[in-house]
C-alpha cells in the first residue's frame, strides 16, 4: 500500500531527476555536434589544401609597386596568380620595406 504523504514528494523528485537527465543528454548532444562540426571543417580544409590569403594593406601595396618598378628586369610575375600574393610568397623578408 502506498503512503499518501510521500506520493507528492516522490513524484516531484522524479520530475526533477527526469529534467536533469534530459538536460544532460541535450547538452551532451550539442557538445558532440560542435566537436563533429570542428572535425568536419578541419578535414575539409586539409582535403582541399586551402591556404590562408594574407591581406595586403594599401601602403604596403604602394611600397611593393614602387619596388617592382625599380626591379622589373629582375622579377618576372606569373599571370596565373595575384602579383601581391606571389611577391609575398617569393620574398618573405620584405625587401620593399627596407
Amino acid at each position: 500500500m502506498k503512503n499518501p504523504l510521500t506520493l507528492k514528494v516522490e513524484s516531484s523528485l522524479g520530475i526533477v531527476l527526469l529534467a536533469c537527465l534530459a538536460l544532460f543528454f541535450i547538452s551532451f548532444f550539442f557538445i558532440v555536434m560542435k566537436n563533429f562540426n570542428l572535425d568536419v571543417d578541419a578535414e575539409i580544409l586539409q582535403a582541399s589544401n586551402i591556404k590562408r590569403i594574407k591581406v595586403v594593406s594599401g601602403p604596403e601595396r604602394e611600397l611593393i609597386d614602387g619596388w617592382l618598378k625599380g626591379n622589373t628586369s629582375v622579377i618576372i610575375l606569373p599571370e596565373s596568380e595575384s602579383k601581391y600574393r606571389y611577391i609575398l610568397h617569393k620574398y618573405p623578408d620584405k625587401p620593399w620595406a627596407k
